[in-house]
């Protein structure tokens, strides 16, 4: 799943160093990374097992590419040109971006609506473990392949570049590309019943052919490839994630499903020197010919991915009102659990099927992906669900005696009233620092700045702009002091005024916002921005009005060339 956190990162810097978008995406050059651990082509892991067809043993160690590793004298683990014996080949972001979206492309289920688990593991719930044995796919990838690819289509637009602008990629990515993009325009303009199992089988025959070439090297070859190429692929892209998505509802159905499995109901088995092909384990390959698809019980997963890809507000809180009608909403504690019953469900799916419901990864509050919910609510705006939903599900906000365990740490999963021992309903189980605490800090951070806080203005120029999220209760109602670090070896005492929140920005400018109402700060009647107080750590103020720091003054903040930023609010 880990691919998926590439893009966030790269919003985050963005969000930060919006002018440097040319250069992080098309001036600076990246390698990529060099590895033996080779993902097989289907007909050698697809195999005959007790009557049933399963996909086993999906990644070997090539020793051959080991040795050739092992010989390098410097950069060992990237790749090289010349079959891996010439230079370390180094490209743009965006291609490097665009390789990725290919190789997701490519990896469509037989129906269309998932992305394949084709390399052993099956992505975020790591306890459906033999999903990828029955060739499982997931719903949340393919929203997230929609959202990298927009991505990449705004980065093109905010450059300015040209249809005609053209970039170098390698020679062997650029037949990938033009055999991915006549499978999409196929497949999109085709009305055959068959037309998605057709695309499945042109876009892994022309992946596996790519990842063929390319095993040992790049040949250091390339191609200019001109923007209206990429673009339009893009696009065909995107309207087949768009189609997807729309399928993963199967029917009239009102939540999408997160993962489906795959029976292979037709198949032959593949031939070598007059008998059966067999794998590295003495198993007979196949060649699949026809699947048969089932969706896995509902989870919390697939709404998170699809709220970031959702096109309006009205969307996303219909999406909202369905899992909160649904079993993803446990009722009594008033919290998120990570995936429905998967009572019926066969127990092919993992080791998620043998924990009590309530329990680890069974129908618990799974806080990783409950706080990965919760994020997304802020973000598409849901702001009067959000702070519902976080005055409970929040673990600072719950009692101590009822978690179990102290309320400034996370744990892995809360108990949920699914478990047949009442006593432990919403105990937390499991103290980690891992992903819930990475999305703790988002939810924070897009409490107190709102979106992209640093910004280029028409003229592009950077500006600074502070539109918090924060609900009255949230501001002091006394006068209170605090410790605050303005650097490492730098602690001072502060006082906090009365109808006032605090933070910490940047890592080194204390922010105050001042808010003599005590109001919401979103919605309705809302305390908005009005001036700003940039307090240097030597000489003058300076004194804004409105809500944006201009260009004179944003990058010195960015540069923590003031100590102190008072924002009033009314």
């Amino acid at each position: 799943d880990h691919w998926t956190y590439n893009l966030d990162l790269i919003v985050s810097y963005l969000s930060v160093y919006p002018d440097k978008l040319m250069h992080l995406m098309m001036d600076k050059k990246f390698s990529f990374h060099d590895t033996h651990y080779k993902v097989l082509p289907r007909d050698e892991k697809y195999v005959y097992v007790n009557g049933k067809v399963r996909q086993f043993g999906s990644v070997n160690k090539d020793k051959k590419k080991a040795k050739l590793i092992s010989l390098r004298k410097h950069v060992y683990d990237k790749v090289h040109t010349a079959g891996g014996k010439g230079h370390v080949y180094k490209t743009t972001l965006l291609v490097k971006l665009l390789n990725l979206i290919m190789n997701k492309g490519a990896s469509f289920d037989p129906f269309g609506i998932g992305l394949e688990m084709e390399a052993d593991k099956p992505g975020w719930c790591d306890s459906l473990n033999n999903m990828p044995g029955i060739f499982g796919s997931s719903v949340s990838e393919t929203a997230e392949l929609k959202r990298l690819s927009l991505f990449v289509q705004q980065t093109i637009s905010q450059l300015k570049l040209s249809e005609a602008y053209k970039i170098n990629i390698p020679d062997e990515m650029n037949d990938f590309l033009k055999k991915l993009t006549a499978a999409l325009s196929e497949n999109l303009s085709s009305t055959s019943k068959t037309k998605d199992f057709i695309f499945w089988d042109q876009a892994t025959q022309a992946k596996e052919k790519y990842r063929k070439k390319v095993w040992f090297g790049f040949s250091g070859k390339e191609k200019k490839v001109s923007l209206l190429i990429v673009a339009e692929f893009l696009s065909l892209l995107v309207k087949k994630t768009d189609v997807a998505l729309k399928k993963s509802y199967q029917g009239k159905k009102t939540l999408p499903h997160t993962y489906f499995f795959h029976e292979v109901t037709r198949y032959k088995f593949i031939k070598a020197k007059g008998k059966n092909k067999l794998n590295r384990k003495g198993l007979p390959c196949v060649k699949a010919l026809e699947f048969k698809n089932y969706p896995v019980s509902y989870s919390l997963e697939a709404p998170v991915h699809l709220m970031k890809v959702l096109k309006n507000i009205k969307q996303k809180k219909t999406l909202y009102d369905n899992v909160k009608r649904s079993q993803l909403y446990d009722k009594k504690l008033k919290m998120y659990k990570v995936n429905a019953s998967l009572k019926g469900m066969p127990s092919d799916i993992g080791r998620s099927m043998v924990f009590t419901p309530g329990w680890l990864e069974n129908e618990s509050i799974w806080m990783h992906m409950e706080y990965k919910y919760l994020l997304e609510l802020i973000r598409a705006g849901l702001y009067k669900e959000f702070f519902q939903d976080l005055n409970t599900a929040l673990v600072a906000f719950m009692p101590a005696a009822t978690y179990g365990r102290s309320i400034l740490e996370n744990s892995s999963f809360l108990v949920s009233s699914a478990h047949p021992e009442k006593a432990l309903h919403a105990r937390g189980f499991a103290a980690r620092l891992s992903g819930s605490t990475t999305e703790f800090v988002s939810i924070w951070l897009a409490m107190v700045l709102g979106k992209s806080p640093f910004y280029l203005n028409q003229n592009k120029e950077l500006c600074l702009k502070f539109s918090p999220v924060l609900p009255g209760w949230l501001f002091t109602k006394e006068k209170s002091t605090a410790e605050f670090y303005f650097s490492e070896n730098n602690k001072e005492n502060i006082t906090i005024a009365k109808n006032s929140f605090g933070f910490s920005f940047l890592g080194k400018i204390l922010v105050v916002y001042h808010n003599p109402k005590r109001a919401d700060t979103y919605g309705r009647g809302a305390a908005l921005v009005n001036k700003i107080v940039l307090k240097p750590h030597k000489g003058k103020e300076v004194k804004i009005k409105g809500n944006v720091v201009p260009s004179q003054y944003a990058k010195d903040v960015r540069e923590g060339k003031f100590k102190q930023i008072d924002v009033f609010l009314g």
